[in-house]
C-alpha cells in the first residue's frame, strides 16, 4: 500500500489574527493581543453556522434560531440572537478583530466578510503499513 495523507479539518483563521479551534471550541489571538477564549457551545455553534453560511449570503435571525437555537433543544428568540451576536462580536473585537468582521445587513440578517476567513486543516503522512 502507498503512503498517503491524512488530512483533518481544525477550524478557521480570522483575519490572519486569530484562530478558532473547532474540536476545542477555543478562539486564538496569534500576535498575543489577549488571552484565549473558550466560547460556550450556543455561541459557539452560531460562530461555525455563520462561518459555513454566512461568507456567501445573508443568514437571517429565523435562519440562526432554527438552526442554532430550535436544532439543539434551545428556547429561541430574536433578543437572544441579538444577545449571542453582541457578546460574540466583542470577543472577536477583543482578540483584535476589526468591529466589521461580522456585518449586521439591516432588516436582514448577518454577514461575514469572506475574504476575512480561510478553513484550516492538518496533514499526516500515513504509512500504509498496518
Amino acid at each position: 500500500m502507498l503512503p498517503g495523507n491524512e488530512v483533518n479539518f481544525i477550524g478557521y483563521l480570522i483575519e490572519g489574527k486569530v484562530v478558532y479551534l473547532h474540536k476545542t471550541k477555543r478562539l486564538i489571538c496569534l500576535n498575543g493581543y489577549g488571552e484565549d477564549i473558550i466560547l460556550r457551545k450556543t455561541m459557539s455553534h452560531v460562530l461555525e453556522y455563520l462561518f459555513e453560511n454566512a461568507t456567501v449570503d445573508v443568514v437571517t435571525d429565523s435562519e440562526l434560531m432554527e438552526n442554532v437555537w430550535d436544532r439543539h433543544g434551545l428556547s429561541s428568540s430574536t433578543q437572544r440572537v441579538w444577545q449571542v451576536m453582541s457578546n460574540l462580536k466583542s470577543k472577536l473585537f477583543f482578540l483584535g478583530l476589526s468591529d466589521d468582521v461580522i456585518l449586521r445587513v439591516s432588516k436582514k440578517g448577518y454577514l461575514l466578510k469572506s475574504d476575512s476567513v480561510e478553513r484550516l486543516f492538518s496533514s499526516r503522512v500515513t504509512s500504509g503499513i498496518h
